[in-house]
């Protein structure tokens, strides 16, 4: 298995910063390690897989052969671990073992645990069952202190078995020797020499050997999943159908196939197979979660919402069920209770660095840019490389005309994000506000090679131009805007404008009667191309569009008609 220094290695040459035979100064390695460290934080917080080596210690038991080892504790023969523990945020302190050994990755279930509480790492804590006394991370952060109480945990279930031992307890004089035993190597079986074995409950002194079976069902869901996720959707179905067959009361089953049709966009099978998941578990959080927003992909915001709201009162600390609602209240433009929402979730979770930059988008579209900023900086200070923190951020700073903050903010998020076109376009805008109009067209042009098929962009550079009176410039570049975005009816009106001003009257005209297809009551387009038609001395069309115009309420229009028409 790789060491943390070979992935590292390995990443710095794909991206060119080894060159073949070369290693990574000790400041560099150290940078990479604690980025790898983080991204892998990342991974275990967002539920991804994330390979891991993992000690699973338990005691044999005289004339037992078989153990499981996996989710489902109450299956016969389990191994699994209890000790004795208080849980404060998210962190939980383990004063006790009474069977088996703390692990990371391993889900706890007991007294006041909320569902699906995972230990991430270890802080003081060593794990096992002998160095166990101290604390670890949770990905569940707790309103309420756990009182000490008696935890029960289970292990993940291995892909399969590296190295196996038994541990010989020693006595001396009679008595045991305190972490005094003798470990002995066990064979690792495959499957072909498992079942070479005729008669495999003959006793020994202790085990010789062990084969590890990860049952059928499992590697059903593990080949569906990954089906799933190379768009093999038949295959991946068949898995999940045959899997349920041998587990026909797995909720997990129910919500992997769920979520297989939602991928095919067949909602209603989809929400069916939530509901059964959900019936099979009431507390089965994802469920809910792929629930809703199947219910939103159907058109179905306000069913989608109460489904969440479900959710909340089946498991009201959990962060998740707050933060999906919010997005669908979001959808809704109900930003107040989307507000309200982020407001709880992050009071949960509160580093959550996605929902303090959701939050603050919000608050930035109900006009508290001074909260919006506030969040965005306490994103920033959660993860400082964060290129959408800095962005959003100055956005915020935009409406309070924190114009050289706005730089700053834009020149970060473009140190960590090189292609972040949006944030050469909103330098560039604050460049253009402090008539720094050099800088801005060359953030403008950087932003069109970044992203060339974008209109805005070529927008922004247009009306840059069109200040510094390069008309002609101005007027290349709304003609690239608008074969990109040929209905955008602001970009029509700025070019209309432009060949007005340069007497090309004709192409205005072709302009306004374009923005008069898309909105027939846009009185500006009738009342300048009235104007238009009069310097071209069509007295008749003049007078039909200043008509119009009136009758859409514009008084200037009535003004121009009663003087320039019979």
């Amino acid at each position: 298995m790789p060491k943390p220094i070979d992935i590292i290695s390995r990443a710095m040459k794909d991206i060119g910063a080894l060159a073949s035979g070369e290693t990574p100064s000790p400041e560099e390695a150290q940078d990479a390690f604690d980025m790898l460290n983080d991204l892998i934080d990342q991974w275990s917080n967002e539920d991804m897989i994330v390979f891991n080596v993992t000690e699973i210690i338990w005691p044999v038991v005289a004339g037992q052969v078989q153990y499981t080892i996996g989710p489902y504790h109450a299956s016969s023969n389990f191994i699994g671990a209890q000790f004795t523990g208080s849980i404060t945020g998210n962190v939980l302190t383990v004063t006790g073992i009474l069977s088996g050994a703390v692990a990371q990755g391993q889900t706890l279930s007991g007294t006041g645990i909320t569902d699906g509480t995972k230990i991430l790492e270890s802080l003081t804590g060593a794990g096992g069952n002998v160095n166990y006394a101290g604390t670890y991370l949770l990905n569940v952060t707790y309103p309420s202190p756990v009182a000490s109480t008696t935890i029960q945990a289970y292990y993940q279930k291995p892909l399969g078995i590296d190295s196996a031992y038994v541990r010989i307890n020693t006595t001396s004089n009679g008595q045991p020797i305190v972490n005094g035993g003798l470990d002995y190597p066990i064979a690792i079986l495959a499957l072909d020499d498992y079942n070479m074995i005729g008669l495999k409950t003959l006793n020994g002194p202790w085990p010789k050997a062990l084969y590890f079976n990860p049952k059928k069902v499992e590697a059903l869901i593990n080949r569906g999943s990954t089906f799933s996720g190379m768009q093999k959707y038949a295959d991946a179905l068949n898995d999940f159908n045959q899997a349920l067959t041998i587990a026909p009361n797995r909720a997990d089953i129910y919500n992997n196939r769920g979520y297989l049709y939602s991928l095919q966009k067949k909602y209603d099978l989809a929400i069916l197979d939530f509901d059964k998941a959900i019936s099979l578990n009431q507390k089965y959080s994802m469920a809910y979660i792929n629930k809703a927003y199947a219910w939103s992909a159907l058109g179905s915001d306000s069913l989608s919402i109460g489904v969440l709201t479900k959710l909340i009162s089946v498991n009201p600390d959990y962060s998740s069920a707050y933060f999906n609602r919010a997005v669908m209240y979001k959808t809704l433009n109900d930003n107040k209770h989307a507000l309200a929402d982020y407001d709880k979730g992050l009071a949960l979770e509160p580093t959550d660095v996605t929902a303090l930059l959701k939050r603050a988008e919000i608050k930035d579209a109900m006009g508290n840019d001074v909260g919006a900023v506030d969040d965005c900086t306490k994103a920033i200070d959660i993860d400082s490389r964060n290129a959408t923190a800095y962005y959003t951020r100055a956005l915020a700073e935009f409406d309070l005309k924190q114009y050289s903050k706005i730089i700053d903010d834009c020149t970060n998020a473009i140190k960590y994000k090189d292609d972040y076109f949006e944030a050469y376009i909103l330098r560039g805008n604050a460049n253009d506000m402090l008539d720094k109009y050099q800088d801005a067209l060359k953030d403008y042009s950087i932003a069109i090679e970044k992203h060339p098929n974008g209109s805005d962009a070529f927008n922004q550079r247009a009306i840059a131009e069109n200040k510094k009176g390069n008309i002609v410039c101005a007027l290349s570049d709304f003609t690239r805007a608008l074969k990109v975005a040929p209905d955008n009816l602001d970009i029509l009106h700025k070019r209309a404008i432009l060949l007005v001003t340069t007497k090309n009257y004709d192409n205005a005209i072709g302009d306004y009667n374009k923005i008069l297809e898309i909105n027939t009551n846009d009185v500006i387009a009738l009342v300048t191309r009235g104007d238009i038609f009069l310097l071209q001395n069509k007295k008749d069309y003049a007078c039909e569009d200043y008509k119009r115009a009136e009758a859409l309420g514009d008084g200037g229009a009535m003004s121009k008609r009663i003087f320039n028409c019979k």
